[in-house]
């Protein structure tokens, strides 16, 4: 069994001011549908790419571990700790460019790791959060305000963030 806990560090990474400038909107009773808009859109997209766009810190527990792990939803900024079900330190080593391979002496169970994601801030991701909002709001029978939901991605954000798409192969 996985199970992960997700605390939002950073800030959002398109303004209410930047996505009212892009639609050209110059009027303010639709502010809390565009803001609505903008955070499904930034999960949307960090969920089709498998990274975070905004920093987090994430708490993940594993019931049962190989020798080698993946961390989900990075990069890693740090790792704060891992830990098993008695709050004792595991030793690990760290693998790979992202800090996302973790590697144990042997399998383990009832682990506990937290970590921190940097996010990935960059004009690609901007502009496929611009893009994604800007569509939902101009086509708002694809988002549902009540319960915050979108119905599918569009095709020009997907090409956009198709080359910071986690691969597993």
């Amino acid at each position: 069994m996985t199970e992960i806990k997700i605390t939002q560090t950073g800030s959002v990474v398109v303004e209410l001011s930047e996505i009212k400038n892009y639609l050209r909107i110059d009027f303010d009773y639709d502010n809390d549908l565009l803001e609505a808009i903008l955070w499904q859109s930034t999960i949307f997209c960090e969920n089709y790419i498998s990274k975070d766009i905004v920093e987090k810190t994430r708490l993940l527990f594993l019931s049962e571990t190989e020798k080698n792990i993946l961390l989900p939803f990075g990069p890693v900024k740090q790792i704060i700790s891992i830990v098993d079900e008695n709050d004792v330190n595991i030793p690990f080593k760290i693998l790979g460019i992202n800090k996302e391979n973790i590697e144990f002496d042997s399998p383990k169970k009832n682990v506990f790791v937290k970590y921190e994601t940097e996010g990935i801030r960059n004009s690609l991701t901007k502009q496929s959060i611009l893009q994604f909002a800007a569509t939902l709001y101009e086509n708002r029978a694809d988002f549902d305000q009540d319960s915050k939901s979108v119905q599918e991605i569009p095709t020009k954000v997907k090409t956009l963030l198709t080359s910071l798409k986690t691969m597993f192969i």
